[in-house]
């Protein structure tokens, strides 16, 4: 079982990408000013990429626009598999801050993805795929987002006094191209912050976002607003700092981000496939912050002494399915048969491939496990180059990991009617299934799975072979789930920024 790991990269990168929401500043200027700014990236003390951002002003038929331009270059390790991946943003808004349009392509290896949108008589227009002709769709705009240019103008008259604080919505393409995100900025005073070996007394700011639940991102500004650094925390150290060109895109030897997230077992289990029923005591550890953990589908959860967390996992098969194909009241559970960008249910390919797969199904349990067998043998290479994929995407190139297993099955079912969401967790591999690293009793890894509605949820693996008539292990420990919404799961992705592999595990039964 190779690849648990493409959650963590996606992660990584856009979190330093919703950075930028705080980091641009411009100074205005009678006509046109451009400012360019280099930002170094760092991940576990290792310099790991660079962003480049110009601010520019302009003004056509009287009308003055600010275009907020970023290029983000991401390069980790996946064991011995180098991952790079460029992010090229373009954002247009007016003198206040609205937005006009946004461009972004994101390039992994063997993917890119273009999330493209523009404002069109109080109407946003906006896409996600792997096309760069986009199918816009319309959408109705609630709440007044706000852009690059205008925050950081804001943040600058407030004069970043301790104890100010600002509530505002503002536009994170990458994250959600439906809508703006709310988001809260603190400011907590002064302080002298090392930088690049120098020392300056900068201006604290706490950021909160929905769409980066459970993390704070601190930075630090000078008098003119400019941003000097940037600190993520939880277990990756994701951190960065201003700097030149030259320094920027300096490299290290890049930081592994797969076996450094294992945690080991404290005791082997011999045949962890078969287990049905367990029970874990989880710690955090270095200041780590443990996730809220979801209870459902055989999870339940309770906070023990000393912030540790008790979970127990009982897994039965179902009692019975509701008929193949899926009918369901009309409304219900919609959110989870929606096509979005990861999802593309509505394409030729992903129709057919969905029909092909459950031939012969009697009830949807029946559709669910055809899907999970016919994934497992359509995804061929079990790779770590693919950073995470769409449906189609995985379709058309018959490879990846789990996040490539865990969507095409989420498509598949969804292209039938069948509501699916996909969860990420951990899961126990045995000593030989790890690959490297010293696990003499075996370690939970990183990983994404799938769960689909039959009446009830329950879950379906296909990057994971169980024995014959076994439901999904008890060794499947959930962090958090997803509809898959948006471009990239920042719902999936946070509490892995937060916590890593920074945690203790015990297993206190397994049967």
């Amino acid at each position: 079982m190779k690849g648990k790991h493409a959650l963590l990269a996606g992660a990584v990168f856009l979190a330093f990408g919703g950075l930028l929401v705080q980091a641009q500043t411009v100074q205005s200027g009678a006509d046109s000013v451009i400012r360019e700014d280099w930002l170094s990236v760092y991940i576990m003390g290792r310099k790991a990429g660079w962003v480049r951002s110009t601010v520019s002003s302009a003004v056509a038929d009287g009308r003055r626009t600010f275009e907020t331009r970023t290029t983000q270059n991401l390069t980790i390790k996946r064991g011995a598999t180098t991952l790079n991946i460029v992010q090229e943003s373009r954002v247009v808004e007016d003198e206040n801050g609205n937005l006009i349009s946004f461009n972004v392509a994101i390039e992994e290896p063997r993917s890119k993805r273009y999330i493209i949108g523009k404002i069109v008589n109080g109407d946003l227009l906006s896409y996600s795929g792997s096309s760069p002709e986009p199918v816009f769709q319309k959408r109705a705009i609630t709440e007044q987002g706000r852009c690059p240019y205008w925050l950081d103008k804001r943040a600058r008259e407030s004069g970043y006094q301790p104890g100010q604080q600002m509530e505002f919505f503002a536009w994170m393409p990458e994250v959600d191209h439906t809508r703006p995100l709310r988001a809260q900025v603190a400011y907590k005073g002064d302080a002298e912050v090392e930088i690049l070996g120098g020392k300056r007394r900068l201006h604290r700011a706490e950021m909160t976002s929905e769409g980066f639940k459970g993390i704070t991102m601190v930075s630090w500004y000078d008098d003119d607003g400019v941003m000097w650094r940037n600190d993520t925390g939880g277990f990756l150290g994701l951190k960065l700092l201003r700097t030149n060109e030259t320094l920027a895109k300096s490299m290290d030897e890049p930081a592994e981000l797969m076996v450094s997230t294992y945690v080991p077992a404290d005791r082997l289990l011999s045949d962890p496939r078969r287990v049905c029923k367990a029970q874990y005591r989880i710690r955090a550890k270095d200041g780590a912050k443990l996730p809220d953990f979801p209870e459902g589908v055989g999870q339940t959860v309770a906070k023990g002494g000393d912030g540790e967390v008790i979970i127990e996992i009982a897994l039965s098969r179902p009692a019975a399915s509701i008929p193949f194909p899926c009918k369901l009241p009309a409304g219900e559970l919609k959110e989870y048969l929606a096509a979005s960008p990861l999802l593309e249910i509505d394409d030729p390919a992903v129709v057919q491939a969905a029909a092909q797969a459950t031939v012969g199904a009697k009830d949807c349990m029946d559709a669910a496990r055809a899907i999970e067998a016919w994934v497992r043998a359509t995804v061929k290479t079990k790779g770590l180059d693919v950073g995470f994929a769409s449906a189609l995407e995985t379709l058309k190139q018959s490879e990846g990991d789990c996040t490539e297993h865990g969507v095409l099955c989420a498509a598949l079912a969804r292209a039938l009617g069948i509501p699916s969401r996909v969860v990420a967790g951990l899961v126990y591999l045995r000593p030989d299934d790890c690959k490297s690293g010293n696990f003499p009793c075996g370690a939970f890894v990183y990983h994404l799975w799938t769960e689909v509605y039959i009446g009830q949820w329950v879950a379906i693996d296909a990057a994971v072979i169980p024995p014959e008539g076994f439901p999904v292990d008890a060794t499947h420990i959930a962090f958090a789930r997803s509809e898959l919404h948006g471009p990239m799961p920042m719902e999936l992705c946070s509490p892995i920024l937060a916590v890593g592999g920074a945690m203790e595990i015990e297993i206190i039964e397994a049967e």
